[in-house]
């Protein structure tokens, strides 16, 4: 008797210490927009009419080292596109740079993209090998498009930084938002994502809108300013189902804990 209970003296603080750290991470993680969780990235239409209806909550994918959107009228071929699960990812390196120019915040990785994913379900595996390490999110920085890469690839382009709005977390890059879609197929209605780094419309020498110089990459192209957000995918009955599961086991696991004391 006496066992026991010195047992459960020792124990239940033990318990309570590991959920109130639970609790405070989960509450830290809130704060700070969860920029240690990787989440999808979707984008947010200001406009009205049909694009609205095309691009609203569409998802940023991986593809061919590019980031693409997987809006409402998308044919990407079977298992050729992920979806980017972008983190928040702090580097001295980086910042000692970034400080020079005013500019704070992180690199932005997603997992290596693998060939696991289907059309109707695309996913995104972690592997422990050193040649599928995250992938870093970058500006092209020659033509400003959005492409990913391994860290090295990345640093000889603008890798950073990253970061958020201090209520809604949009995205930013160098401190602002300069999203743009730009569509590169109009037969097969594919469009990329571009960063307007010199906020003018991407008209710059070399630039997908330099028409002028007739340097565009070309002409007419459709481009549509947006806004980025990162957030949870949409929450499915399978989803569900494996959170309940989740539930019973650790409730098994709490009452084995008790059945101890």
């Amino acid at each position: 008797m006496v066992l026991d209970i010195i047992t459960a003296t020792t124990l239940c603080p033990a318990i309570i210490a590991t959920k109130l750290s639970i609790e405070g991470g989960t509450r830290r993680n809130w704060r700070d927009g969860n920029k240690s969780l990787h989440l999808e990235v979707f984008v947010k239409f200001q406009g009205v009419g049909r694009y609205k209806r095309k691009f609203e909550g569409a998802r940023v994918v991986l593809m061919g080292g590019k980031l693409y959107i997987e809006h409402a009228d998308s044919h990407f071929d079977p298992g050729s596109i992920q979806p980017l699960l972008g983190r928040f990812q702090p580097s001295r390196e980086h910042q000692d740079v970034w400080d020079k120019t005013g500019h704070k915040g992180d690199l932005f990785t997603s997992p290596a993209p693998t060939s696991s994913s289907s059309s109707s379900s695309p996913s995104l595996t972690t592997s422990t090998s050193p040649d599928d390490a995250p992938s870093c999110v970058y500006v092209d920085h020659n033509t400003h498009e959005l492409k990913y890469g391994s860290p090295s690839l990345s640093s000889t382009h603008l890798p950073g930084p990253w970061s958020t709005t201090d209520v809604q977390k949009w995205l930013l890059f160098e401190g602002w938002e300069g999203w743009v879609v730009v569509q590169e197929d109009e037969e097969r209605d594919l469009w990329a994502l571009y960063f307007d780094r010199s906020d003018d419309g991407l008209t710059g020498e070399g630039k997908v809108g330099d028409v002028e110089r007739g340097r565009g990459r070309g002409e007419g192209r459709r481009m549509l300013y947006v806004r980025l957000v990162r957030r949870e995918p949409a929450r499915t009955f399978g989803k569900q189902r494996e959170d309940e599961e989740e539930g019973r086991r650790r409730e098994a696991e709490m009452e084995d804990d008790r059945s101890c004391l």
